[in-house]
Parts: C-alpha cells; sequence; structure tokens
C-alpha cells in the first residue's frame, strides 16, 4: 500500500536531481510504501530522461512554475500523504521515516515542516546553515509533507503567487481548521545554486525573495482582517520584514538629504540585526565576514520589501481573491 507520494518539481535541474533520487532510494522507510514523482516543467536539459531511467514516476506540466508543477503532482498522487521535496535537495536517509513518525503521533495532523539544513562548503552555506539551526521553523516545499485530502479541500498551491506560495497554502490549511505544525525529525539538506555563486547572486536572490513575499503577506492579512485564524500566522513575518525596509529607507532618506546621521543609524540598525543572528547561530571564527555578508543580506531583503510594496501600490492587484475551489477527490 502507497502511503506517500513524494513530488518533486523539476525545471533544467539536472544536474542535481540524481542526488535527489539517490537520496531517495536510501531511505529506511520500506521502498513499497512509497512513490516517487518528479513533476518535468518543459525542461531542456534531460530531467525528464533521468526521470525515466531511474524508474519514477515522470509527469508533465506546462511549465508554468513550481507551483503549477506540484499541483499536478498533487493530482496525480496514489499515497494519503504528500511529501515534497526540491531537485537540488537531499532528503537524510530517515526523512520519510521521520515524517511518518510525525502523522503516527498525530493522526488529526493535517501538515508537518521538517528541518533544513544547507551544505558548509562556502561562507554563505555555512552562514544559511548557521542560520537555519538557529531559526528556522517553517513549513517550505524543500521539506513539507500533507494529507492529501487536505490539499484537495484548499485547491493546493496558488499559482498566481511568485513566492512564499508553501506558507500561503500553510495558512490556508490552517483558515480551514487543519492543524499544520513544524517538527525537527525529518531532516532535509537544501543545496541552492546562490550559495556557489558570487555575493551579489546572492544578494539579487534575496531581493527576489523578499519583493515577492509581500503579495503573500497581504492576502494572508486580508484573510486575517476577515476572521481567518490561520492566517494570523503571517503577521510574524511582515514584523520581520518591517525592520529591514524601515532601516534603508532611513538610510536612503539620509543620503538623498545630506543627513549622515541618519545614513549611519540605518546601516548600524541594519548591522545591530545581523549581528543578532550570526551570534546566535553560533559563527565562530567567521563571526565577522558573516556579519558583513548578513548585514548587506538585511538591507538587500529591505530593498525588495521596498520594492514590494511599491509594485502593489502601482498595482491593480486585489488582496483578497476568492478562496481556492475544492479539487475533486477521486484519484
Amino acid at each position: 500500500m502507497t502511503w506517500a507520494s513524494v513530488i518533486i518539481p523539476c525545471r533544467n535541474e539536472a544536474g542535481t536531481l540524481e542526488a535527489c533520487l539517490d537520496a531517495l532510494d536510501r531511505q529506511s522507510f520500506p521502498r513499497g510504501r512509497f512513490e516517487v514523482l518528479v513533476v518535468d516543467g518543459q525542461s531542456t536539459d534531460g530531467c525528464g530522461e533521468i526521470a525515466r531511467k531511474r524508474g519514477v514516476r515522470l509527469l508533465e506540466d506546462p511549465g508554468d512554475g513550481p507551483s503549477a508543477a506540484r499541483n499536478v503532482g498533487i493530482r496525480e498522487a496514489r499515497g494519503a500523504i504528500v511529501a515534497f521535496t526540491d531537485a537540488d535537495c537531499v532528503p537524510s536517509p530517515g526523512w520519510l521515516a521521520a515524517l511518518h513518525e510525525v502523522f503516527a503521533e498525530r493522526p488529526a495532523l493535517g501538515g508537518v515542516g521538517g528541518a533544513l539544513r544547507m551544505p558548509r562548503r562556502t561562507l554563505l552555506g555555512r552562514l544559511e546553515d548557521n542560520d537555519a539551526r538557529a531559526f528556522y521553523r517553517g513549513v517550505i516545499t524543500s521539506n513539507v509533507a500533507y494529507r492529501r485530502d487536505a490539499l484537495l479541500s484548499v485547491g493546493g498551491f496558488d499559482e498566481t503567487l511568485a513566492c512564499a506560495e508553501d506558507y500561503d497554502l500553510a495558512w490556508r490549511l490552517r483558515d480551514a481548521g487543519f492543524e499544520v505544525v513544524h517538527d525537527p525529525r525529518p531532516v532535509v539538506v537544501h543545496d541552492p545554486p546562490e550559495i556557489d555563486g558570487s555575493l551579489s547572486t546572492y544578494l539579487r536572490k534575496q531581493f527576489w525573495y523578499a519583493r515577492h513575499d509581500v503579495p503573500t503577506h497581504a492576502r494572508a492579512l486580508a484573510r486575517a482582517r476577515r476572521g481567518a485564524s490561520g492566517s494570523r500566522e503571517a503577521l510574524p513575518g511582515v514584523l520581520l520584514s518591517a525592520p529591514p525596509a524601515g532601516l534603508l529607507a532611513a538610510a536612503a532618506a539620509g543620503a538623498l538629504g545630506g543627513e549622515a546621521w541618519l545614513v549611519a543609524a540605518g546601516l548600524a540598525g541594519a548591522a545591530a540585526r545581523a549581528t543578532r543572528r550570526v551570534l546566535k547561530g553560533g559563527a565562530g571564527r567567521e563571526a565577522l565576514p558573516m556579519i558583513a555578508v548578513a548585514t548587506a543580506k538585511e538591507l538587500a531583503r529591505g530593498a525588495g520589501t521596498l520594492r514590494g510594496l511599491v509594485d502593489l501600490a502601482r498595482s491593480s492587484w486585489a488582496p483578497a481573491p476568492p478562496a481556492a475551489a475544492p479539487w475533486p477527490q477521486a484519484s
């Protein structure tokens, strides 16, 4: 009997897909109790051929993004539990066994997000790994699993969101009365390409994340204002993104107005926030270079948040679209 369906969206990630599939072959959980679905988004580098050779189920999507790919997988999944990871991720050998343990302990549970680790081969990787160990308690799709019937009931992922669609899904499930938790036992190593790239590439990605988080948070807050209790959990994320944006705005205002003290105050505030995070993560001898990078990250994310707010103000985007319709329950 298939207990879980593991869904991996893939678009031109042949270089990392093999390692992900190798990790799933090494699972301690019985192989006959889970299936692997690779959803190929019109790749041109052979992702689909790798999946065929490995004997996993290969599905196609039109290349409309990871949310659309994951929704394809949800519809085709045979397992009662749908587990998500990415083509640049390596699940630990006990990943599925740990997910099974969590769901067995809590039969009414709707979903669980597990722990993330990052490869520590570069300074950026060590910074992100320290930060994940100290602070990450989330539900991103690198390591999360849900009951399939819960996903069907809320219509799956919102395909109109460019970022934070995983948090949006968790909040909507909580709005619908499902319990979604974080548990540190299921572990996945996430190996995003930006940790091996240049600092500018890394910071541009941080800007992109923060910019595209804005509409997701705005939608959640709009639902919360209408009384949706699960979406109120978006508020901490909003509060965390506000200080970097405010500090950057202060520094920019000081620069434009010729007020050096205001520039210094904004930069010092960003450095203080970065220092607290780095030291809590246990940076050790690399504390100073990590603080410098983390300060730049704070400012990049602040700039992204400000740009996202400008985008929101300029657009005709509706902050509270109708809830997604449930999908048919038939497999």
